[in-house]
């Protein structure tokens, strides 16, 4: 079900979102807490997870469109093991295969530039309520994510500073 939404770079249908979420949260592993990533990104899914769950802190990684067109636009994936790589950044010995089990390297339907931007245009239009409650509610820290990727331990230690403030171990 998730597949053609995704392939399409539209945001899949909340009641399975939510469905899906629901029923990984309710796992031993999520009892002393959790990350989500993309998920809530509609109000009726913020509404849905606080029913759940308490939420702590909303992390919003910002970046420019650039910048994210270049990223998951470059982003290659092995078939075989799951490992991820990218075409400049993080290139494989071998151009389109896996440095560590000889799979073949793919690109995810919903990062071309045509999904990438329709998923950029669909986050702006169902997410910025999502934002814009959570900062109301003094739960939302906006993080620089423009770094290049030689810098990344910035926007980590941005995460962390965050995290602290709220007495949040990220080592637990």
């Amino acid at each position: 079900k998730v597949k053609d939404y995704v392939s399409r770079g539209d945001l899949v249908p909340d009641e399975i979102t939510i469905e899906l979420v629901k029923e990984r949260l309710g796992r031993d592993d999520c009892k002393n807490g959790f990350f989500l990533d993309g998920f809530p990104r509609t109000v009726s899914q913020v509404e849905a997870l606080e029913k759940l769950k308490k939420i702590d802190k909303v992390l919003n990684f910002v970046a420019s469109d650039r910048v994210i067109l270049l990223r998951l636009g470059g982003r290659r994936i092995c078939r075989e093991c799951g490992a991820t790589y990218h075409v400049k950044e993080i290139p494989p010995k071998i151009k389109g295969v896996c440095d560590l089990c000889g799979g073949k390297l793919y690109q995810r339907s919903d990062e071309t530039p045509q999904a990438i931007k329709n998923r950029l245009r669909v986050y702006r239009e169902k997410t910025k309520p999502v934002l814009d409650y959570f900062r109301t509610q003094g739960l939302l820290a906006d993080i620089d994510a423009n770094y290049p990727f030689e810098e990344i331990d910035k926007v980590i230690s941005q995460c962390e500073k965050q995290l602290q403030k709220l007495g949040a171990d990220l080592r637990k």
